[in-house]
């Protein structure tokens, strides 16, 4: 009986995935800061010192854009016109974020979404850790 107890509780965990909810996506809205990528063969790059942030803006329909923003001293950002535009999209039970430009259009899966990191993965699965950055 224990045996099967203990059989159950691995499936349990093993199962459990991180669901993320519709009002979740409102926590994409602000300034980030890239802290690591997990590449295929799991070799792990991680970012102690940030050169740019990422500022994400998504209006009540999921749509909005990401810019690439580089900090200064003084705690104001220079920022160039060119955005990004994103929306988010959902494919069976899971969400994505469609980025589009003139050259090219790509989405990446959101994987984990808290209000202090988000995770996505894309089609080369790259894995792409993000926090949200502190003052």
């Amino acid at each position: 009986m224990k045996n099967i107890i203990y059989i159950l509780l691995i499936f349990s965990f093993l199962g459990c995935k991180q669901s993320i909810k519709p009002t979740d996506l409102a926590y994409l809205n602000g300034y980030w800061e890239i802290k690591k990528v997990t590449l295929p063969d799991e070799t792990i790059k991680e970012y102690s010192v940030n050169q740019s942030i990422d500022f994400i803006e998504l209006d009540k329909n999921n749509k909005g854009f990401r810019k690439k923003l580089v900090p200064q001293l003084d705690g104001k950002f220079l920022t160039s016109d060119v955005a990004e535009t994103l929306e988010i999209i959902t494919k069976k039970d899971d969400f994505y974020i469609k980025y589009t430009t003139k050259f090219a259009t790509w989405e990446e899966k959101i994987i984990k979404l808290t209000k202090d990191e988000f995770v996505v993965t894309n089609e080369h699965s790259f894995e792409y850790l993000y926090q949200r950055m502190k003052k």
